[in-house]
């Protein structure tokens, strides 16, 4: 253990490890300031990296990931982040007390919404956030992959400002009550409104998902 006290870089990628044990050596040496444990098999970050306080750069790409513990709030002292190709389908609230965060690459997850509160990171020059299913932020957004304009947009829904500009509706029930009947009356109001007040036009047009097995 004394010999990792001034360890600076661990690179272990491509070993295609499971987890690591929470009494892993790797935890205690709080010197790392570049950890790469991309392309494995993790399903889990310990919460006991928080511990490695003085981490710039971590990437974790390419793993089995599915959230992260809130834990890595802790790691104050965090420039990059690298959690692509993993199947993370939360994002904790801590991610925002990462301050000095410049780099965050979210890219191919499952990831459907982002914490209101990453509005906050400052710092964030690059946020990548490609192929993901998100559906609470608008795709005239995220496909200028503008930065600023997605925390800017997580800014003002904080703040009550944004309209959200899509809606879930399902219609459930027996066969041959009238779903359909229902929907297409619906749908034909909200047509009706939007030429008449021009809100959803300016704003984006509800989307309706009828699920039936018939009329």
């Amino acid at each position: 253990m004394s010999q990792l006290l001034n360890l600076k870089r661990f690179h272990s990628n491509s070993n295609s490890f499971l987890n690591f044990g929470l009494n892993f050596q790797l935890w205690k040496v709080i010197s790392i300031t570049d950890l790469d444990l991309s392309n494995n098999r993790f399903s889990a970050i310990p919460n006991t990296i928080s511990n490695l306080t003085n981490l710039i750069t971590i990437n974790f790409s390419k793993n089995r990931l599915t959230t992260l513990p809130n834990e890595i709030g802790n790691l104050i002292n965090l420039k990059k982040l690298n959690l692509s190709n993993n199947q993370i389908n939360f994002l904790p609230a801590d991610l925002a007390r990462l301050n000095r965060l410049q780099h965050l690459n979210l890219n191919s997850n499952k990831l459907e919404s982002l914490p209101l509160q990453m509005g906050q990171l400052n710092d964030l020059i690059l946020l990548e956030i490609n192929d993901n299913p998100l559906s609470t932020i608008p795709i005239e957004i995220t496909s200028n992959a503008d930065t600023r304009s997605i925390l800017a947009y997580l800014r003002d829904l904080t703040r009550g400002r944004t309209n959200w500009n899509r809606m879930k509706i399902v219609f459930v029930g027996q066969e041959c009550v009238g779903k359909t009947s229902l929907l297409r009356c619906f749908t034909t109001t909200l047509n009706v409104k939007k030429k008449k007040n021009g809100f959803f036009a300016a704003r984006g047009a509800a989307n309706v998902l009828a699920s039936h097995t018939g009329d």
